[in-house]
C-alpha cells in the first residue's frame, strides 16, 4: 500500500464507538466513511495483513491466489456439477488482507441493471442506490464525463479510480463486431443509460500505467494518519459478544495467539463476506437452531444464516479463427493474462430490459500460451481440457466466449463444521439443482453459436473447439445430451458469492441483524438477489449506503 494505516496496540477491553469486522471490499470502505466523524473512534479488525506490492499491479494479481493473501476456500465436490474442475471442486478466491477481495480480483466495475434493484427491499431501488455508486467513483475516462448521455451516470469526485484499458484497439473493435453479431449493440459503457449491449470493460484501477484501486488503497491509505481510526491486522474474530438481552457488546478476537475482547458503545458491524460472516454469526449463536446447537453454542436468534448461497455460473465456449496477427502490435503473453483484449456485453433472451446473460469475449493470439494458462491456472479446469485449448491455440487464434448466467434459480449453502480458527466452512454451490438453469444455458449457448453463421466471424474459418471432456465422450458432439453434459461439467464460479445473510431473512432493510440489538452485517452476504454483473461495485455501494444510514442514526 502507498501508506500503511496505524496498527493498534491491542489492549484487552478497549472501548470503541464502532467495531468493523473485516477490512474487505465493504469493511474498508465503511470504516473509512465512519472515521470521517472525528469524534467517533472506529476499530477495524482484519484477519490478514497489508496487501503486497503485487496487488497494485493488475497483471500480477494471479500470483496472490492460493497464497497467504487468499482465504483459499474450496467448494465440496457433489460428484454432480463442475466435475471438469480438478478434484471436482471449485477454488473460491477471497482476499485475506486489507481491501479483501478488491485487492486480488479482476477489478471489473459493473453496477448491474436498474431492474435488479426492484427485487431488493424498499429503500434499495435504483434511484436510491445510484448516488451511492457515484459517491465512491472517480471516473478517469474523459470521454464518458464529457458525453451528455453518460455524464450523469458517472462521477470524478470519489476516492476509487475507475478506468478502461489501453490495450490493442483493433482487437477491441473486432470483438465488439462479434458481439453485435449475436444481438448486442455497441455502447460506450454498460454502466450508463443502457445495459443491454456490449462495451469495453471498466476497472477499479487508475489510468495506464494502471494501479489497482482497492478499497484499502482508496478508503484507508488516504486517511492513514487519522487518529480516530484504529486498524488491527492479523486479528481473527472468533465471535460476537452478546449479552442476555440479545445486545451486541463487542467481539472476541485472536491476536498473536492471545484472545482479546473489544467493546463498543454503539455497534458491531460484520463485514467478513458471504463465507466468513455466517461462520462468525453461527459461532455467536445466530443461525439455524439445529446448526447452532450442534456446535454447543447457546442460541441467540434462529435465522437462516448460511442458506441460499448465490453465485453467477459461467460456461466457456472456445472458437478458433484464422490468424491475422499484426506484427506491429504487441500482444500479451501468458504472464500478462489480464491484459488480453476483452469486451463484455449483456443480453436478454426476450424483449425485457433486464439481461439474462453476461457474455465476455476474449482474444487469445496464436502461440501465446494464454489458452493453457487461462483454463488451467486461472479457471482450474482439468489438464486434458487445458491441453485441448492449448493445442488449438498453438495453431490458430482463439476467441473465448464466457457465458454468465446472471440470475440462476439454483442456490447453495454454507455449513459450519466447528468454530475453530483453522476449520474452514463447508461450501456447497448447488449448481444445477434447478432444471431451469439447464434450459437457460442452452438458450445462451445457442445465442453464441449463432455467431458462426455471421459474416464477421464465420468469414474467418471459425470453428468450435471440442474440449477434452471425458464425462461427455459417450454423447454425439453438439447433441442435446452432449450440451446438457457439457453445461453440467463445465460450469464454474464467477466469484460473485452472496446471499448467505440476505436482507429480509437475516437482516432487515437497514442491515440490522434480526433479533439482535447493536449488530449489523454490511457485505455481499446481505444481497437478496444477484445484480446483473460482477458484484464488487454493488458491495461497495452497500457499504456507502450503510455508512450514510449509520451517520443518520447517530449524528
Amino acid at each position: 500500500m502507498a501508506a500503511d494505516v496505524r496498527r493498534l496496540a491491542a489492549t484487552r477491553g478497549d472501548l470503541f464507538d464502532f467495531i468493523v469486522v473485516g477490512a474487505g471490499s465493504a469493511g474498508a470502505a465503511l470504516a473509512g466513511r465512519l472515521a470521517e466523524a472525528a469524534r467517533w473512534h472506529v476499530l477495524l479488525l482484519e484477519a490478514g495483513g497489508d496487501p503486497p506490492e503485487e496487488s497494485l499491479v493488475p497483471s500480477l494479481s494471479s500470483r496472490l491466489l492460493h497464497s497467504q493473501y487468499d482465504w483459499s476456500f474450496s467448494t465440496e465436490s457433489d460428484h454432480y456439477s463442475s466435475q471438469a474442475q480438478r478434484g471436482g471442486a471449485l477454488p473460491l478466491a477471497q482476499g485475506k488482507m486489507l481491501g479483501g477481495t478488491s485487492s486480488l480480483n479482476d477489478m471489473v466495475y459493473v453496477r448491474g441493471n436498474p431492474e435488479d434493484y426492484k427485487q431488493w427491499p424498499m429503500g434499495w431501488d435504483w434511484q436510491t442506490v445510484l448516488p451511492y455508486f457515484l459517491k465512491s467513483e472517480n471516473m478517469t475516462d474523459q470521454n464518458l464525463l464529457n458525453d451528455t448521455n453518460y455524464a450523469s451516470y458517472h462521477s470524478d469526485a470519489g476516492p476509487m479510480k475507475v478506468s478502461t484499458t489501453d490495450s490493442n484497439d483493433s482487437k477491441f473493435e473486432e470483438l465488439l463486431e462479434y458481439m453485435a453479431d449475436i444481438g448486442m449493440k455497441t455502447l460506450l459503457d454498460i454502466n450508463g443509460p443502457e445495459q443491454l449491449g456490449a462495451s469495453k470493460r471498466y476497472f477499479t484501477q487508475s489510468e495506464p500505467p494502471s494501479v489497482r484501486s482497492s478499497t484499502a488503497q482508496s478508503f484507508l491509505s488516504p486517511i492513514a494518519d487519522r487518529k480516530n481510526l484504529f486498524v488491527l491486522k492479523q486479528a481473527y474474530v472468533s465471535k460476537i459478544i452478546i449479552n442476555e438481552d440479545n445486545m451486541a457488546l463487542g467481539v472476541q478476537a485472536i491476536v498473536n495467539k492471545a484472545t482479546l475482547d473489544f467493546f463498543t458503545t454503539k455497534e458491531v458491524i460484520i463485514c467478513a463476506g458471504a463465507i466468513n460472516t455466517p461462520k462468525i454469526l453461527i459461532a455467536s449463536g445466530i443461525g439455524p437452531k439445529n446448526d447452532v446447537e450442534l456446535l454447543g453454542v447457546q442460541l441467540k436468534s434462529d435465522l437462516p444464516v448460511g442458506s441460499e448461497l448465490l453465485d453467477h455460473i459461467v460456461i466457456p465456449l472456445v472458437f478458433t479463427k484464422d490468424s491475422d496477427l499484426d506484427k506491429n502490435v504487441s500482444y500479451p503473453m501468458a504472464s500478462d493474462i489480464n491484459s488480453t483484449p476483452t469486451v463484455h456485453g449483456f443480453i436478454s433472451s426476450d424483449s425485457g430490459t433486464q439481461p439474462d446473460f453476461q457474455v465476455i469475449s476474449s482474444f487469445l493470439p496464436k502461440s501465446s500460451g494464454l489458452g493453457y494458462d487461462l483454463f488451467y491456472n486461472k479457471f482450474n479446469y482439468a489438464e486434458n481440457i487445458a491441453k485441448s485449448v492449448n493445442n488449438s491455440n498453438s495453431e490458430k487464434d482463439l476467441v473465448v466466449f464466457d457465458i454468465v448466467l446472471l440470475h440462476p434459480a439454483s442456490t447453495g449453502y454454507v455449513r459450519i463444521k466447528d468454530t475453530s480458527k483453522s476449520t474452514k466452512p463447508k461450501i456447497y454451490t448447488g449448481y444445477f439443482t434447478k432444471e431451469e438453469d439447464f434450459d437457460s444455458f442452452r438458450t445462451g449457448i445457442n445465442l453464441v453459436l449463432n455467431i458462426t453463421n455471421t459474416t464477421s466471424f464465420g468469414g474467418v474459418n471459425s470453428s468450435l473447439v471440442k474440449l477434452g471432456l471425458p464425462q461427455c465422450s459417450n454423447f454425439d458432439f453438439l447433441s442435446d445430451d452432449y450440451w446438457r453434459c457439457y453445461i453440467l461439467n463445465m460450469g464454474r464460479t464467477a466469484y460473485d458469492l452472496a446471499g448467505t445473510c440476505a436482507m429480509g431473512k437475516v437482516v432487515d432493510s437497514d442491515l440490522k441483524v434480526i433479533g439482535i440489538n447493536k449488530l449489523r452485517v454490511v457485505d455481499a452476504s446481505v444481497v437478496p438477489s444477484l445484480p446483473s454483473g460482477n458484484i464488487n461495485a454493488p458491495v461497495i455501494m452497500i457499504a456507502e449506503r450503510a455508512a450514510s444510514m449509520i451517520k443518520q442514526c447517530y449524528i
